[in-house]
């Protein structure tokens, strides 16, 4: 909040101002009337002063008339009100105090909290104020020359803020990187963008080869989404200036946001042949080469820039996730070879052996991958390379290994937990271990009791051990907080079909699944099962038709086969039963189908 600990430093500034003689201001003054006390007690009163004065600190304010003194207290006592104010929430109040504070005590820091305050509470006229006063009290502070472009748009004055934009940009080619980026949100603290862009295009015709200028204004279009503008900016003041290095990257880059790349591409192979030694430019075009998708002659500028320094990590680095991305598995491990041997630090040696465990899962070479992923052991990409790890375990049906990996791994933080879990509950699934996979699910929500996804897979691991109601539990929970969500509208749609009565319910589930996504293999085969217990089977072979025509899939096939068979149309539905056992001959599903209807 604003106000906080701030109430010691204004009271100190104010003590501090008091020694400045408010007679050396042009600003006016309001008058203190005071009655002189009579004589007497003025003698009296000069005494008491006199020996209290030999108590005053040295750093005490040095008052050199009464009506100074008076001031003080009026500024002291303004200031204190403003504090309070601001505690109490009180913003216009807060701004007005400061404000008449700064008056009295000619203190360039109150003035600048009058204006932060006001600015704050959305008050221009006072905005305005402040800033006036605060450039009057302190005219070379860059900071108060900015406060005044801010209030004076916020007035919507342009002629106002063109002023003082020129003050400020006195020289735009000695600014910093920083000091633009303060003008620029400087420039959006204004209020109405289309003020802004306003006082810029009249500056922008003053200024038609300022580079300086110019970058900020078309920073300023990217602000205001005029990116069209921007680039004409940009290509203009990337001919004016060739070298200014910050610009010609924004122009690049936007030029491919634009859907440019050619264009961005030309650009880039001119400035290189008029100076091809430039390395940062060239990397900047080899970039656009990948995105261009033109990933070889990418790879052609990466080799150039790596003739001149062969151990550079990054250049490595990229060289090999171009070929592993064009799958050209032998040159990628070449240069990840040469990265895990050029490498300094654990975390560079650590990323080249994820990838070349990545480039063996690519040639399918499971074993080899497990060897590169065991030796990584932190960094970026240790939860990655583990995960995988279990990941081909599982896939070699090395189920009791693959779990003790995957409970070994070291999770950094919530999203990694709940990978952990989802690959555990899975791991146990494929065991039919249903009630560990649910026990696995139902601590994780004990964290974390709206996860959608966990709630989702508790659901399914419960229907596998035939407790439907705490699968219908858990399904209708997604719905209640994501009634859209296709996947779980299907899911609770197949169960009540396949393990209630509730059929009209579940065509109601499953037809709005359907409605969200008409193409979709599964939700199609939930719909054929769905017309086939309510017995509508001309209509559900149809579904399954398509379903599996989309799909081939053995529990699709169970499907069909049974409607086709229950229909009588026993010569069709072994027909079909051929097929697809020649294509599933060790399907699970389809043989337990053999055995229930005696095919």
């Amino acid at each position: 909040m604003f106000y906080r600990g701030l109430l010691v430093v204004c009271l100190v500034s104010v003590l501090a101002s008091c020694a400045v003689n408010p007679a050396d201001k042009s600003l006016a003054l309001p008058t203190v009337q005071k009655n002189p006390p009579p004589v007497d007690q003025a003698e009296e009163a000069a005494k008491k002063t006199e020996k209290e004065a030999k108590k005053t600190p040295s750093n005490a304010p040095a008052f050199t008339s009464p009506q100074q003194a008076a001031l003080f207290q009026e500024s002291f006592y303004k200031t204190v009100v403003a504090e309070l104010a601001g505690f109490r929430g009180n913003y216009p109040e807060a701004a007005q105090n400061f404000y008449e504070a700064a008056q009295l005590s000619f203190d360039p820091r109150l003035a600048e909290r009058a204006f932060q305050v006001a600015l704050f509470a959305k008050l221009p006229n006072l905005t305005l104020l402040a800033a006036q006063l605060w450039i009057y009290l302190a005219p070379t502070d860059p900071e108060a020359q900015q406060a005044m472009v801010t209030a004076s748009l916020r007035k919507g004055n342009t002629e106002h803020a063109s002023q003082y934009i020129e003050t400020v940009l006195q020289d735009t080619s000695k600014m910093t990187e920083k000091q633009l980026d303060l003008l620029l949100n400087m420039l959006k603290k204004g209020g109405d963008q289309s003020i802004a862009l306003q006082v810029m295009e009249k500056l922008a015709t003053q200024r038609s080869n300022d580079v300086g200028f110019l970058y900020m204004y078309a920073r300023i279009l990217l602000g205001a989404k005029q990116n069209e503008k921007a680039v004409e900016i940009l290509k203009k003041l990337v001919t004016v200036d060739p070298n200014y290095s910050q610009a010609l990257t924004l122009y690049v880059e936007l030029l491919q946001d634009l859907k440019q790349g050619q264009i961005a591409e030309d650009f880039l192979y001119d400035r290189l042949r008029d100076q091809p030694k430039n390395i940062e430019w060239r990397k900047l075009y080899a970039k656009v080469l990948i995105n261009n998708k033109k990933h070889y002659d990418a790879a052609d500028q990466f080799k150039l820039l790596l003739s001149n320094n062969p151990n550079d990590h990054e250049l490595l680095y990229a060289l090999s996730l171009l070929y592993l991305q064009e799958k050209n598995i032998a040159d990628a491990q070449e240069y990840l070879q040469k990265m895990l041997s050029a490498a300094t630090l654990d975390e560079q040696r650590n990323v080249a052996r994820f990838f070349l465990g990545q480039s063996e899962e690519l040639a399918k070479n499971n074993d080899a991958a497990i060897k590169w992923y065991d030796q990584i052991n932190g960094g970026k990409y240790y939860f990655e390379a583990k995960t995988h790890y279990a990941a081909i375990l599982a896939s070699q049906n090395k189920l009791k290994e693959a779990l003790e990996k995957i409970k070994s791994i070291q999770a950094n933080g919530p999203e990694d937990e709940e990978i952990i879990v989802k690959i555990e509950g899975d791991l146990y699934t494929k065991q039919k271990r249903f009630q560990e996979a649910y026990q696995v699910y139902d601590r994780a929500l004990e964290n974390d009791p709206d996860n959608l996804d966990l709630l989702y897979l508790r659901g399914l691991a419960a229907e596998k051990i035939d407790r439907i109601d705490w699968c219908e539990r858990d399904l209708r929970r997604v719905l209640a907080l994501d009634p859209d969500n296709i996947e779980v509208l299907n899911a609770l749609g197949y169960t009540l079909a396949d393990k209630t009565q509730r059929f009209e319910e579940a065509l109601a589930l499953v037809q709005k699944a359907l409605n969200l996504k008409s193409d979709a293999p599964h939700i199609l085969d939930s719909m054929g099962w769905v017309l086939f217990r309510l017995q509508r089977f001309e209509e559900a072979v149809n579904y399954l038709k398509e379903s599996y025509k989309l799909h081939a899939d053995p529990e699709i096939a169970s499907h069909l086969i049974e409607t086709l068979w229950t229909m009588g149309k026993r010569e069709e539905s072994q027909q079909f039963l051929k097929e697809v056992q020649q294509q599933f001959p060790d399907s699970e599903v389809l043989n337990n189908l053999i055995k229930r209807l005696g095919l």
